[in-house]
């Protein structure tokens, strides 16, 4: 009811700004402190020059504005009229296009943008093992199909065009920035080659297997590109772990000693409650 009213539903009508005012918040001054005498709170739209500092010392001048328009504003009117422009209903055409626009931009970041995660085990022989594996497994597979595309001839004309130059060599880009990258050390050519694996995911392998479905090409190919499939996604998922160290790689490191510290003050905060009961602590902590 309230929203259909247009009214609040985290403010009812004893939260006013004389209700506000009553509240006190730790190691911050009282707003109104250094604010003139003469000027008058109102909940109507004002705008005014007034002099406002932390500093009696120092003033400065600035200008006042309704307070339930200015940014970043604790008081209450603000906050209502921030909750009721979130609940205003957007179904107009124009807001179609924009969640169209979000959709499509979600999809593009959560296939194209690899943002990683850094591997929080100490012993990341495991990740380089598997990277390497993986990567002698997608060649291997890679040289595989290759030799069906020209064995024999006419393949090409069917269906290895497609695998080849939807996006001009990515099949074969992918793998080569994969192998310089773990020459090098390069975090970017790694960032390069789980991009290029997004493509050629959506782009070329899966036209090539529309096309050797459409001409009625053997099944175990088919199979071929769905490990393949496969393969690209592990290597860009190992990938981005063994990226995430080459730009932070004490990480590891760091994390595990932060969670001994933190285990620690845990463990000194459960002794301090179990000595001086849960209501003692809450107290010394102002809390309650």
């Amino acid at each position: 009811m309230a929203i259909d009213k247009q009214e609040s539903v985290l403010f009812d009508e004893t939260d006013r700004e004389n209700e506000e005012e009553k509240v006190t918040f730790a190691d911050r001054p009282n707003r109104n402190q250094y604010l003139p005498q003469s000027i008058e709170s109102s909940s109507g739209s004002f705008t005014s020059d007034v002099q406002f500092s932390s500093d009696p010392n120092k003033i400065k001048s600035i200008k006042l504005v309704d307070k339930s328009r200015r940014a970043f504003s604790l008081s209450i009117e603000s906050s209502k009229a921030f909750e009721l422009a979130i609940r205003k209903p957007r179904n107009k055409c124009k807001h179609s296009v924009t969640t169209i626009r979000s959709d499509i931009y979600g999809v593009f970041l959560l296939l194209l943008k690899h943002h990683g995660n850094p591997p929080g085990m100490k012993d990341l022989n495991w990740v380089f093992t598997l990277y390497s594996a993986v990567l002698a497994l997608d060649l291997m597979m890679l040289i595989n199909f290759t030799m069906h595309i020209f064995t024999p001839a006419e393949n090409y004309d069917k269906f290895g065009w497609a695998f080849l130059f939807v996006f001009f060599g990515v099949p074969y880009l992918a793998p080569f920035f994969a192998i310089i990258a773990a020459i090098t050390g390069d975090s970017t050519l790694m960032k390069t080659m789980g991009n290029l694996n997004s493509i050629a995911i959506i782009f070329n392998i899966p036209l090539t297997m529309l096309l050797s479905i459409i001409n009625g090409d053997d099944a175990v190919y088919l199979l071929l590109l769905t490990l393949m499939i496969c393969s690209k996604i592990a290597l860009s998922a190992l990938g981005a772990k063994v990226r995430m160290y080459l730009i932070n790689p004490r990480y590891s490191k760091n994390k595990v000693k932060l969670l001994k510290i933190l285990s620690r003050q845990n463990h000194k905060l459960r002794l301090r409650e179990q000595i001086l009961g849960k209501e003692a602590v809450q107290q010394i902590e102002g809390v309650g």
